[in-house]
């Protein structure tokens, strides 16, 4: 009965360091989303900031432009 005692208590420790191993990984997907998103969101921002550049550009120095 002790042995089984003793087993049941380290599989509740098991559960509880899972427990927070699986908590200090949500928090970090979460961390490491909420980056991504604002790194997508910066991208998206830099390739309309260089589209209307480039825009600018080939009006402003009178280039033609050429459809393939």
């Amino acid at each position: 009965m002790q042995t089984l005692t003793k087993r049941v208590r380290q599989l509740e420790e098991d559960f509880e360091q899972t427990e927070t191993r699986l908590h200090t990984a949500s928090e970090k997907f979460a961390e490491a989303s909420k980056a991504a998103d604002e790194s997508e969101r910066s991208a998206s921002t830099h390739f309309v900031r260089l589209t209307r550049l480039f825009v600018y550009l080939f009006i402003s120095c009178d280039i033609p432009f050429i459809v393939c």
